[in-house]
């Protein structure tokens, strides 16, 4: 009886290194991923913690700007980042896990501002425009030529930005944005997706940076495979329809 007990205790402790080598970051990006009562939840969040339960295993999920979780997952090895899409100016840069969620990118202003009219991506270029630094509102819009100059740390100072007139435009995804206009005390009904940004519309992605493992990344991946192939994974989407 003892020697199981040391048997047990040697491999729960193994699985706890494991967990304790692993990083799991993302950002405040409703409803996908967001802190509510001291916990890290959302559609997003859910899949993760499926896919490390598939993997028998738990790890912390840490909230971060997404500029430092980005780039944690970018030079660090094991750090898993999530919701991150998968864009060309990353494709390199990361090892991908796969698919976890979609969004949709619009170009969002006041609804009180019916001077602001556009019907090319290159209509938008005489706005001012809003962006988080390093999200992929940023990084596609710099691609596509966009001199930048409204650039933040979170989404929403961006948001005040917009409301208060500093700003006309800011790009971001449908769901997400109603979700953080409602918790800043705006109504959604103040807004207005003026521009489909058809092109910066992805699927969500969990991802590692190129520093990590092969065998990781395909660990993952296969317990990712898992939980859509048991139906874990369809009853958590459809917890947001």
């Amino acid at each position: 009886m003892q020697r199981f007990f040391v048997i047990v205790s040697l491999l729960f402790a193994a699985v706890c290194a494991e967990a304790q080598e692993l990083k799991i970051v993302t950002e405040d990006f409703s409803p996908y991923n967001y802190e509510e009562k001291g916990e890290i939840t959302g559609l997003s969040t859910k899949v993760i913690r499926a896919v490390l339960k598939e993997l028998g295993t738990d790890c912390k999920i840490n909230l971060y700007p997404w500029a430092k979780a980005y780039n944690m997952a970018l030079e660090q090895e094991n750090v898993l980042i999530y919701s991150i899409l998968r864009i060309s100016e990353r494709e390199k840069l990361f090892k991908w896990v796969g698919e976890i969620a979609v969004s949709e990118m619009y170009f969002f202003k006041l609804k009180q501002r019916a001077d602001i009219k556009i019907a090319s991506l290159d209509d938008a270029k005489k706005y001012s425009i809003g962006v988080t630094r390093e999200t992929a509102p940023h990084q596609y819009l710099s691609g596509k030529g966009f001199e930048l100059k409204e650039i933040d740390s979170r989404d929403e100072l961006s948001i005040r930005k917009l409301v208060n007139g500093r700003i006309d435009l800011m790009p971001y995804y449908n769901i997400p944005f109603l979700y953080k206009v409602k918790g800043l005390g705006y109504a959604p009904e103040q807004f207005e997706k003026v521009f489909f940004l058809k092109d910066a519309s992805e699927k969500l992605y969990m991802a590692f940076g190129a520093k990590t493992a092969d065998s990781t990344v395909e660990k993952f991946a296969k317990a990712l495979e898992k939980i859509k192939a048991d139906g874990t994974y369809e009853k958590i989407i459809k917890e947001y329809q």
